[in-house]
């Protein structure tokens, strides 16, 4: 298993998944947050950018199929629909619709 101090920042890595299916190269800078939810067994929806929530497609409990919308964003006067990228049950919505979000704010917590 990588471990955060195997990596340097800004390091391009090539990651798989738990059943050897390989991923395009990721920089460093989010290894972080890929490496804390590979190790927790939790996946989190971050915002990709400053924005407003618009609204859930989901509330905690709810079952979940990778490529579900979760939730739908504000940003630059457009609606973007984010999307889990993992089959699992959703265990946290952590703002509420018509919050202002930052940038890699964690937005939804599947398990």
């Amino acid at each position: 298993m990588i471990k955060k101090k195997d990596i340097e920042k800004g390091q391009l890595v090539k990651l798989a998944d738990d059943v050897g299916r390989w991923s395009d190269y990721v920089d460093t800078t989010q290894i972080g947050i890929i490496l804390e939810c590979y190790n927790s067994g939790e996946t989190k929806v971050l915002a990709p950018m400053p924005g407003l929530i618009i609204r859930y497609e989901v509330k905690a409990g709810d079952k979940v199929k990778a490529g579900d919308n979760v939730v739908v964003l504000e940003a630059m006067k457009m609606a973007i629909d984010l999307p889990t990228p993992v089959d699992g049950t959703v265990k946290e919505i952590n703002f509420k619709d018509g919050d202002n979000v930052a940038r890699d704010d964690v937005l939804v917590v599947i398990g």
